[in-house]
């Protein structure tokens, strides 16, 4: 599987916010809603949504509901369907999702999508959540797909101000999400969150290569402001921590990752996951975070000052890169810069086999569960912290520190040639 190599759509059609609502959808009479241009999709088709705003039905008022868009026409293995927006093209949303994906090989790619988390007080959201069903504006998402779909390629969207997940797949198989920015998602929502979620992975065929792929992804300031509350019990293959977790009386945030894998471990049985060269910085707990999930390599990814959900919250020691009852774990070259000492940079739980550990670096944080594959350094030298820019300075111990792994990415986080000379550097970054 490759990040592009998909060939010409066979049919391409065209939305504009500014266009009479009665048109065709080609380029000189283009739909004006994008669902309208999805709904006249045959299969492999490009729908292609130029500047302008769009919005789900009744927007802003109390009858909010549903989605902008659903892909209910999925493409082949030669000509996915894709939905593909044009610079200034953006999904304002405040019902249940931006885009929702209801088939096989279908792409989404270069869309701001920003739900309606800005604008909502810590009194409003604490107002829903005993509600045995609540309001869909405060439980909408980014990009989702509840799945079981296959073959889904989620690449350079901007997703912000969700109130749950920016980009979430459940029971998925052959899942790519590349090169996007989720930031200040899972804000209201009662169901624990997190920004980039895989949930529930579901394998269609026996192969045990590479399948599900989280490249190059930027993801920061991604926080739960409510405890969970499952008022329906909890979700298949759960496993609570404590027995007040998901109850009306939880009091505590402990939830809110990153990157989240999660019970992945009994519905996929073939296939790889690659986590590589993503930016994680200022999420409410891990920056990326692997549970009861196996067969993953986690690799130039770099994670700073997670855990911004704090201890007085509810919060627990770990605000790094965790690895929760999983088999098969390699992490290697990794960045971790805890906020202080007492945090856990590598957090290591449950009943975990066949992991190893090379060529990482930490700054701060305890690593006393993992004996070798670890280094601490005292400075990263990043370029600009304050200013979020954590490229590496030449002095930074990180440059041509990497542990030589068999195959390591092709592509920094900027998509820039890796390595740059004879030894990568660590982290997502190649100076």
């Amino acid at each position: 599987m490759t990040s592009r190599g998909v060939s010409e759509a066979p049919m391409t059609i065209y939305v504009d916010a500014g266009a009479r609502s009665s048109g065709s959808g080609t380029s000189t009479d283009p739909f004006r809603t994008i669902q309208a241009g999805l709904d006249a999709a045959i299969s492999g088709a490009r729908v292609v949504v130029r500047a302008g705003i769009y919005r789900n039905r009744n927007y802003g008022t109390e009858k909010s509901a549903g989605w902008v868009a659903n892909i209910r026409q999925g493409g082949t293995s030669s000509s996915y369907t894709t939905l593909e927006g044009e610079p200034g093209a953006v999904i304002e949303f405040d019902g249940a999702a931006g885009v929702s994906i209801s088939a096989d090989y279908v792409a989404v790619e270069n869309f701001v999508i920003r739900g309606p988390g800005e604008s909502m007080t810590q009194e409003e959201v604490e107002e829903h959540r005993l509600e045995h069903e609540t309001p869909g504006r405060y439980k909408g998402n980014g990009i989702v797909s509840w799945g079981p779909h296959h073959h889904i390629r989620i690449r350079d969207n901007e997703i912000t101000w969700t109130c749950d997940s920016g980009i979430r797949v459940n029971k998925g198989d052959y899942v790519e999400i590349l090169y996007n920015t989720v930031s200040h998602c899972t804000w209201a929502s009662r169901s624990a969150p997190s920004a980039l979620v895989i949930a529930e992975a579901t394998n269609i065929d026996d192969n045990d290569g590479l399948k599900m792929h989280i490249e190059g992804n930027c993801v920061h300031h991604n926080k739960n402001r409510l405890p969970f509350y499952a008022p329906r019990g909890m979700p298949p293959g759960a496993h609570p921590p404590f027995p007040w977790y998901g109850t009306r009386e939880a009091r505590k945030i402990i939830d809110g990752q990153g990157i989240y894998l999660t019970r992945n471990h009994d519905s996929y049985k073939h296939g790889r996951f690659l986590i590589a060269n993503n930016l994680c910085y200022n999420n409410g707990i891990n920056g990326i975070s692997v549970h009861h999930t196996d067969r993953i390599r986690v690799t130039h990814n770099t994670l700073v000052d997670n855990g911004l959900t704090s201890k007085a919250e509810g919060r627990q020691a770990a605000a790094g890169l965790a690895i929760n009852s999983c088999n098969d774990v390699k992490v290697f070259n990794n960045i971790v810069q805890t906020r202080d000492d007492s945090d856990l940079a590598f957090p290591r739980y449950g009943d975990i086999s066949r992991d190893k550990y090379e060529g990482n670096m930490c700054r701060r944080g305890s690593i006393a569960k993992i004996k070798s594959g670890i280094t601490m350094v005292s400075n990263f030298e990043f370029e600009d912290e304050l200013s979020h820019n954590y490229q590496l300075k030449d002095s930074s111990p990180a440059i041509n520190g990497a542990w030589r792994e068999k195959s390591p990415p092709a592509f920094d986080l900027r998509r820039k040639t890796r390595p740059n000379g004879e030894v990568p550097d660590v982290g997502c970054y190649e100076n």
